[in-house]
């Protein structure tokens, strides 16, 4: 593949002219431009006649990415996605601005709701598609579940597009966009599923470009890489899932959807396999369903440092809050991979002392212990990040807070 600027720049000026188009009611959502030229530049490329999106949403994406293929060919999209009502706006059902832009392509869509990519998938094994949008649940394990259900549906050299790759380092500071508002995105420690599955194939993969940050990546597929694919998914499903949401968190649901992955590995590729993803999906399930009834607050503050040491192994990390929740969270969590300077307390009587190993200093040694990340470990306290926030700025200091 060619450098994502080049797919970029060649279809910027006339996508922004496309998004007048958008209707009202979407505000901010579904606004990111640069990234939507970097598809219609792939498509332009590519020329694809058969394309799958997994995840419609409003039906914008799959407005843009039609009208751009009709130029080139005969072609169609298949769009599927599990809700029919959408997220952001619960009064409009999936695919409305498509709708409501009353294309002359209209049957050239067929939008499939209420099913995931493996249950519309393993229905429909007769087709075979050359150009893949993965832009559904963001929520880990979610993207590497839909690369692996369209594995087998894939032509030489298709292109699959992930969309939000970096929607949780957006969310966490490590990175700014402007086409993510902050009224786009969720909690801190949320939304790595893209990411995670990115990492692990970053060299397959092209960016796209995007001056404030580049949010999709593509890769070329191969069929002579089947097992690298296989092999860097599973890799990934061994991380910390963060949601199962398909409808109403039907955890059972889910349960059964592995289950049919375990039969679908099986079918398409060897038993080999499907005896390695069993291994691994249903022990991730385990600890996910664990995890559940486990302290939340751990969670979050593991799921983070998790994050920042995937994004930037070397931060230099501090806690707030000498608390009995930090003693008991270090005591349960092997913290080694993280570069963990110590601990801040406003209690003076605690200065110099120890907690679980690590030194406790005071805020005024803030400026020398030179921390690029402080999480907050005071559990009973809901304006703690702002009390940090605005004793960092009386000092004249800047880093992360989370």
């Amino acid at each position: 593949m060619k450098s994502g600027k080049y797919y970029w720049e060649q279809k910027f000026e006339e996508t922004k002219t496309l998004f007048e188009q958008r209707p009202e009611w979407m505000k901010d959502y579904d606004n990111d431009i640069p990234s939507a030229a970097f598809i219609k530049g792939l498509i332009a490329e590519y020329k694809p006649e058969n394309i799958l999106e997994i995840g419609a949403a409003a039906g914008w994406s799959a407005y843009y990415i039609l009208e751009e293929a009709l130029r080139h060919c005969d072609a169609g999209l298949t769009s599927v996605d599990i809700d029919t009502k959408l997220y952001y706006a619960p009064e409009k059902k999936i695919g409305s601005a498509f709708d409501e832009n009353n294309p002359y392509f209209y049957d050239k869509w067929n939008l499939v709701t209420k099913k995931c990519s493996l249950e519309y998938l393993a229905d429909c094994s007769d087709k075979k598609y050359d150009f893949v949008f993965i832009d559904a649940s963001h929520f880990h394990p979610w993207a590497a579940l839909d690369f692996l259900a369209v594995l087998p549906f894939l032509k030489e050299k298709a292109v699959v597009a992930f969309h939000d790759v970096f929607l949780n380092n957006i969310s966490l500071g490590l990175r700014s966009s402007f086409w993510h508002p902050d009224s786009c995105v969720t909690a801190a420690d949320s939304n790595r599923g893209p990411y995670v599955l990115y990492k692990f194939l970053e060299d397959e993969m092209t960016l796209s470009y995007d001056e404030h940050s580049p949010n999709i990546a593509a890769l070329e597929f191969s069929s002579q890489k089947i097992d690298k694919y296989l092999r860097k998914i599973l890799y990934s499903l061994k991380l910390p899932w963060e949601k199962i949401i398909i409808s109403q968190q039907d955890t059972m649901r889910f349960y059964s959807l592995l289950i049919r992955y375990v039969n679908f590995i099986e079918k398409y590729f060897s038993c080999e396999w499907a005896e390695k993803f069993s291994d691994v999906i249903f022990s991730s399930f385990k600890d996910f369903a664990d995890s559940l009834s486990s302290n939340s607050e751990f969670e979050k503050i593991l799921r983070r440092l998790e994050l920042l040491y995937i994004a930037k192994p070397e931060s230099r990390i501090i806690f707030w809050g000498a608390s009995v929740f930090l003693e008991s969270f270090i005591q349960k969590s092997n913290l080694d991979n993280y570069n963990i300077i110590g601990v801040i307390d406003r209690n003076l009587s605690k200065k110099g002392q120890k907690i679980s190993g690590y030194d406790i200093y005071q805020p005024e040694d803030i400026k020398e212990l030179k921390p690029e990340v402080i999480i907050s470990s005071v559990v009973n306290h809901k304006d703690i990040n702002k009390y940090i926030r605005s004793y960092l700025k009386s000092v004249d200091y800047d880093c992360m807070v989370l």
